[in-house]
């Protein structure tokens, strides 16, 4: 049990110093700097990097207390991207954590209808949901994610946003991301080294921003 417990210490103490040598290679890319963009620098700046400490962090601390740091991180992203984005739909299909994320989803925005997507591609369903007023959809570089990000693509609407998950994981999954976040329907993108968040208002300029998150 004593071992048990040293290799968590070891797991977590390894992943904190992964993100914090992220962080540091991404040093020039802090809280907005070099962005032009107001709606862009505000996004980044507000939600993204916002280090406000909601009440509500604490509540789920202590109800998902064996959260990792980079866990924990994202996580809290999604609370204040859902805050928001107040989504009428979430369409959540990465594997793990799921009612991690469904319990960080609802604290930001408790309206929201979330979804979770299984392993099969039939379980996707059609994106064009009149009713759906705003979406938010979290993918990985997995099969169903890959078809839920061509059906997201297919009917992309202006108040639509979607997260990719582990964008730097490997050589396939960055070709990915640069391949969604250049097609004609995505506008703005962020990368935030862990995960990319693609907008798909056409209004705005289509800028590619890197972010140290």
């Amino acid at each position: 049990m004593e071992r048990a417990g040293e290799s968590s210490l070891l797991r977590r103490v390894l992943v904190r110093l992964q993100a914090t040598l992220i962080w540091l290679t991404r040093i020039a890319y802090c809280r907005g700097f070099g962005i032009q963009s107001p709606s862009a620098y505000a996004f980044v700046r507000y939600v993204i990097n916002e280090h406000y400490p909601y009440y509500t962090y604490r509540e789920l601390d202590t109800q998902f207390p064996k959260l990792d740091f980079r866990q924990r991180k994202l996580c809290r992203f999604l609370f204040r991207l859902a805050n928001w984005l107040q989504p009428s739909l979430v369409v959540d299909a990465v594997d793990g954590l799921a009612p991690v994320r469904r319990a960080y989803f609802h604290a930001g925005c408790r309206k929201a209808c979330v979804r979770e997507v299984g392993s099969h591609e039939e379980d996707i369903g059609h994106l064009g949901d009149a009713n759906a007023t705003s979406t938010l959809l979290m993918v990985a570089d997995t099969e169903v994610g890959r078809a839920l990000c061509t059906e997201a693509l297919l009917h992309a609407h202006p108040r639509m946003v979607m997260v990719m998950v582990g964008i730097h994981r490997n050589r396939r999954a960055r070709r990915w991301w640069h391949e969604v976040a250049s097609s004609p329907q995505a506008g703005v993108t962020y990368d935030l080294y862990d995960c990319g968040v693609v907008m798909f208002d056409l209004t705005k300029y289509k800028q590619q921003f890197k972010v140290n998150f």
